[in-house]
């Protein structure tokens, strides 16, 4: 049997790093059909959990990745169906799964729909070796990011990660004999801390006094609070970054306009913060009324191709809107930037980016521009004695050529006393700069 499974698992590891993920996905889910069954396949079991929550939350988080999956799956709706769920129902039932089927145990009929720990499950999930567990956590991280990306940055990020963490410690508090694998608590422990209360839900000080107060020797504690302050400060870094960039996008957005002779936008007088109705519905990244942004319509310079090319079609003008509707706005617009997510920001960069007003192609230059061109730049990078050496040349050769033409033609012109007196010029010159 193992020799069996050896080759299914290799077959599977292949088709996912070759983004085959639909026959991945069906690989490991035979592969555990045939492990759930014996006791002495767990090692296998293990791998196949792992490569499974990897595969899913990578064909799940990616829309196109997805329909590519369902399309191929589609004759197989006991693996397809799994992909139809919501994303906290889809992390529900694939964490149960493990639970029971590492343990060797039915599934429930009908399967849990909440993360709630129980005296009955709780030893079932302090037995989960650690590499099953950190995916599990990595999955739901995954999982989480995805369903707060498609809510708009809510108000509470998803709690997927931070409940199977809560369970999982939980666990241990209520195990009435001593858990002494501590490199899977350190494992998840670091998890928690760094990924899950701090890079996720910002809790940085909870996850200071969590760290205090675990079960992990002094000498860890100490680097894993350092390592906590290192984390923390590159996540608000980052967060600083991507701050600046969406204002210098603007900053160059509205620059753009300026040069172009389109009236710019500017912020009010109250800390930058705020702006006004008309730049709120120029300056927003998902913006479509027209006749907000002006009553003239904007054309561009003929192009390469010789057509004028529209920038704005409308040629209504400027509704006027209500004073309480734009202090609505401002007041929307004045939200904090804590509230608003990293990807909803890179989002915001990429549409600024691309609305950003682009310059027209230079027409091509003329031959004698290119000649002009041409000769600058043999005369800055050449020194004076190359050019000297490159005029010698090219007058002994003309010369050459000259005396080859008339030999040719049965005449010696170059015999003379003048051809003799410029044959020693030529030579002194060519002495003189050796």
């Amino acid at each position: 049997m193992t020799n069996e499974l050896r080759p299914k698992f290799a077959e599977a590891t292949r088709a996912f790093l070759h983004k085959d993920y639909a026959k991945c996905l069906l690989d490991t889910e035979n592969g555990i059909e045939q492990c759930k069954a014996r006791s002495d396949l767990d090692v296998w079991l293990e791998q196949f959990f792992v490569l499974r929550f990897t595969v899913i939350h990578t064909i799940y988080t990616n829309p196109s990745v997805r329909a590519r999956a369902k399309d191929k799956l589609k004759n197989v709706p006991q693996i397809g169906y799994l992909l139809d769920l919501p994303a906290t129902q889809l992390y529900t039932r694939l964490w149960y799964e493990c639970v029971f089927q590492m343990s060797h145990k039915p599934l429930p009929d009908p399967c849990p729909t909440a993360l709630e720990p129980s005296d009955e499950l709780n030893p079932m999930v302090l037995r989960l070796p650690a590499p099953v567990l950190s995916s599990a956590i990595l999955m739901a991280l995954r999982i989480d990011a995805y369903v707060d990306a498609q809510q708009n940055a809510p108000a509470t990020p998803s709690p997927c990660a931070r409940q199977t963490c809560d369970w999982f410690f939980a666990a241990l508090l209520h195990t009435d004999s001593s858990f002494h694998d501590m490199a899977t608590y350190e494992r998840i422990l670091r998890l928690y801390v760094l990924q899950v209360l701090g890079s996720h839900s910002g809790e940085w000080n909870y996850a200071h006094d969590f760290v205090e107060y675990s079960a992990l020797p002094s000498s860890a504690k100490s680097e894993l609070a350092k390592e906590l302050v290192l984390t923390r400060a590159e996540v608000e870094s980052r967060a600083q970054k991507e701050k600046d960039t969406i204002e210098g996008a603007k900053k160059m957005y509205n620059l753009e306009m300026a040069r172009r002779g389109i009236p710019t936008l500017k912020p009010s007088s109250q800390a930058g913060a705020k702006m006004t109705t008309a730049q709120q519905q120029d300056d927003s990244p998902n913006t479509g009324n027209d006749a907000a942004r002006g009553s003239k319509s904007l054309e561009r310079k003929p192009s390469i191709h010789g057509r004028t090319v529209s920038r704005h079609s409308s040629k209504t003008s400027d509704a006027p809107k209500d004073k309480s509707a734009a202090a609505n706005d401002s007041e929307n617009m004045s939200l904090s930037n804590a509230q608003i997510s990293y990807a909803q920001r890179r989002n915001d960069v990429q549409a600024f980016l691309e609305r950003r007003p682009m310059d027209e192609p230079p027409s091509p230059p003329s031959s004698l521009t290119s000649i002009r061109t041409l000769f600058h730049i043999l005369c800055s990078k050449t020194s004076r004695q190359g050019i000297m050496w490159s005029i010698v040349c090219i007058v002994a050769v003309v010369l050459a050529s000259f005396r080859f033409i008339q030999h040719r033609r049965g005449r010696n012109s170059l015999t003379g006393p003048w051809s003799h007196t410029l044959r020693h010029r030529l030579w002194d010159t060519v002495r003189m700069y050796v």
